[in-house]
């Protein structure tokens, strides 16, 4: 999940250690999502369903509490 960041990270260390600039390739992998927006999406709202049947209110997530 994080290999961009690691790859980035290490051309940006061995620029650095050489005294050059951050390689533009190092700030564009480093731009990249770690995950793609669905999956996020997807992982987050079953963490927050879980959380609320743990508290025992996940009945109580689709209520609104003023109305439209």
């Amino acid at each position: 999940m994080v290999r961009n960041v690691v790859r980035a990270l290490d051309l940006a260390a061995d620029a650095l250690a050489e005294g050059r600039p951050v390689p533009a390739e190092a700030v564009a992998l480093m731009a990249k999502p770690m995950m793609p927006a669905w999956a996020y999406t997807v992982l987050c709202n079953w963490g927050w369903k879980r959380r609320a049947r743990q508290y025992g209110v996940e009945r109580h997530l689709s209520e609104r509490p003023y109305p439209l």
